[in-house]
């Protein structure tokens, strides 16, 4: 019986995570996502440290996040 391979995308994108600092569309800032730390961008605005955060894509080994509809 062969198992799926996933990509990494298909595990992160959707994920909920928290931002370790700053987050803006133009600067990079740090989130923790799925037990890991990441380069991540905003796809819309500024996202202050400390706010919960969805993955909303994964270029490479950089994520697209958004603020999370809760946090």
């Amino acid at each position: 019986m062969r198992m799926k391979r996933y990509k990494p995308e298909e595990l992160i994108v959707g994920k909920i995570g928290l931002a370790k600092t700053d987050i803006d569309e133009n600067t990079p800032g740090v989130v923790y996502v799925a037990g890991e730390e990441w380069t991540a961008y905003s796809v819309s605005g500024k996202i202050p440290s400390g706010s919960k955060v969805v993955v909303v894509s994964m270029e490479g080994i950089i994520l697209k996040v958004k603020k999370a509809e809760n946090g």
